[in-house]
């Protein structure tokens, strides 16, 4: 990786006119390292945000950039949004809640993006989404405008395919592993990252709300230190979730839809649980409220 361009050869944003030393010491250490992961430990104030932006400039691979906060996120977007020549170059991307929906825009916050209930199964339409479909017939699925309307699916294709995707951990896990989207990812910098752990561990926990369980006459295992005592817990659990999750797809009040995508998740995580439960009784930690 050569450093050799300078800024404005880059197209970076005019109010960065030069490199401080700083930047351009890590620059040099990342591109004289052959490390699968480079950390870089830099106080507020250096300017580790345009690192990121001249790797890119550089390599010309995309990088994607993660940090913890939507607020983070508005300030790469305000200073990288686009080139010194205009093109696009930081398109940020958060959680559907944050997006209207496309039939009734007016509806934000309350209707959002996270009660969208169109699916795509085994390369198939197989349920609208009712809050941006606008189609004629929604007995005919192939006219299901979902795909193309909905302002969170089109934001989402617009920062694949971005120089500089912004998102946050939790949702590039998301997408990452249950969708095709940043599967292959050239270059991943993750800013505080000293919060990583706390976001993979909520990604991959299993919690159970005491709602829900009431809801479905689940009491908690009276030995919940006990693997056995866990298994046979989400052995009774998982048919009752997945018949709760059966009657919410025929429902589409908004409180329906956010039930039904937090249940898919548990569901798939109580799976994920019972199974390696099952093989390794030890893989798994109880952790009290």
């Amino acid at each position: 990786m050569s450093l050799r361009k300078g800024l404005r050869e880059m197209l970076v944003p005019d109010r960065f006119s030069s490199l401080r030393p700083e930047q351009e010491l890590v620059l040099s250490r990342i591109a004289q390292s052959d490390a699968k992961f480079v950390i870089v430990q830099a106080p507020t104030g250096v300017g580790k945000t345009l690192v990121p932006v001249v790797l890119q400039r550089t390599v010309g691979d995309q990088v994607v950039y993660t940090c913890s906060t939507r607020d983070l996120q508005d300030q790469v977007l305000s200073d990288f949004e686009r080139l010194s020549d205009g093109s696009e170059f930081a398109v940020v991307l958060k959680g559907r809640s944050n997006y209207p929906t496309y039939a009734d825009p007016r509806g934000f916050p309350e209707k959002n993006c996270s009660t969208c209930k169109y699916r795509i199964r085994g390369g198939r339409i197989t349920e609208h989404c009712f809050m941006c479909c606008v189609c004629d017939d929604p007995d005919v699925l192939t006219d299901c405008t979902g795909s193309t309307a909905c302002p969170y699916l089109r934001q989402r294709r617009r920062a694949s395919l971005a120089p500089l995707p912004v998102l946050n951990m939790s949702l590039l896990l998301n997408l990452n592993t249950h969708t095709k989207f940043f599967r292959k990812m050239p270059w991943l910098v993750i800013d505080e990252a000293e919060l990583l752990e706390d976001a993979l561990m909520s990604f991959v926990e299993l919690t159970m709300r005491e709602s829900w369980a009431i809801r479905l006459g689940i009491e908690r295992p009276k030995k919940v230190t006990v693997a056995e005592s866990w298994i046979e817990w989400a052995e009774n659990a998982l048919p009752l979730a997945q018949d709760r999750l059966k009657y919410l797809r025929e429902a589409y009040g908004v409180e329906n839809v956010r039930e039904e995508r937090w249940l898919e998740e548990t569901i798939l995580k109580m799976t994920t649980f019972l199974n390696e439960l099952k093989q390794d009784p030890k893989s798994w930690v109880f952790q009290p409220d």
